[in-house]
């Protein structure tokens, strides 16, 4: 957008180049504007105003300033003396900031390959690459020291933290996986294992919809999971979460999202969840 917009301002006001100076300031207060307008007017929508999005937009808008700075011909007759020196550390400068702006994108991509390595491993709870894929509500996940391995009845035995899902006092406490390895077609069952130090049972709700899904409670599958004290396997057959929307399967080779919650909790509750796979 800053690369359009300088070429826009000075094919419209060629008088611009002139005071090449202003015409920077004048590109950076209005992206800047526009960035902030365009978080703020999230507030109209579900969804909330991000202060790390408008960062973004201003790196954006240094790295166009930048960029643009080390091709435009009103910049180099303004230093004249030290233009080939100020392009050079433009260019320089621009090119840092859209790597280090980048890093989070290919942090992302890397999470991506190996959450495809790990299925039919769709979440993987104590694994690095997990993180981007987990949102929560009401609820907290970390990593702690494994109080006893073996009690846990988790499988990295030879790790020694384990990760600690607290679900706080709430409507929905809970996690969500958001896009999974979305083709489970090939598939039968879905095990979910986790081990609960709770003294007595407690319910979650386990959800899968696709990415069709349209929000109503029938498009989706829904299933009540009686937690009990200690050790908890269980086995959800993969038919049954096909054919639990009304009237329209499941789209099996496009499963978007999983969530586990519970519902009207009146406490904390502690959990030490392993993974959620198919087989």
């Amino acid at each position: 957008m800053t690369l359009a917009f300088m070429a826009i301002l000075r094919g419209v006001f060629p008088a611009a180049g002139n005071k090449t100076v202003i015409s920077y300031m004048l590109a950076s207060a209005v992206l800047v504007t526009v960035a902030v307008l365009t978080e703020l007017g999230q507030l109209l929508t579900h969804r909330e105003p991000s202060l790390n999005d408008i960062i973004r937009d201003l790196a954006g808008v240094l790295i166009g300033l930048g960029l643009y700075a080390t091709i435009d011909p009103c910049f180099m007759a303004l230093w004249k003396r030290h233009c080939y020196v100020l392009r050079i550390g433009a260019f320089i400068l621009s090119s840092c900031l859209l790597v280090v702006s980048l890093l989070p994108l290919l942090h992302l991509a890397f999470a991506y390959m190996q959450r495809n390595e790990a299925f039919p491993v769709i979440i993987d709870f104590q694994a690095g690459w997990a993180k981007p894929f987990l949102q929560f509500n009401q609820a907290v996940l970390t990593q702690v020291a494994a109080p006893d391995l073996l009690a846990l009845g988790i499988d990295h035995q030879d790790q020694q933290q384990v990760s600690q899902l607290n679900l706080n006092q709430g409507k929905y406490p809970g996690i969500s996986i958001i896009e999974p390895y979305p083709d489970w077609s090939a598939y039968n069952t879905l095990i979910l294992e986790l081990y609960s130090p709770q003294a007595q049972a407690f319910g979650l709700v386990l959800l899968i919809h696709d990415s069709q899904h349209n929000q109503a409670y029938s498009d989706r599958f829904n299933q009540a999971l009686t937690v009990k004290p200690g050790n908890n396997r269980f086995r959800i057959p993969l038919p049954g979460v096909e054919h639990a929307p009304a009237g329209l399967d499941m789209d099996m080779m496009h499963i978007a999202n999983v969530m586990l919650f519970a519902v009207n909790i009146d406490g904390p509750v502690k959990l030490y969840p392993d993974t959620l796979s198919l087989e």
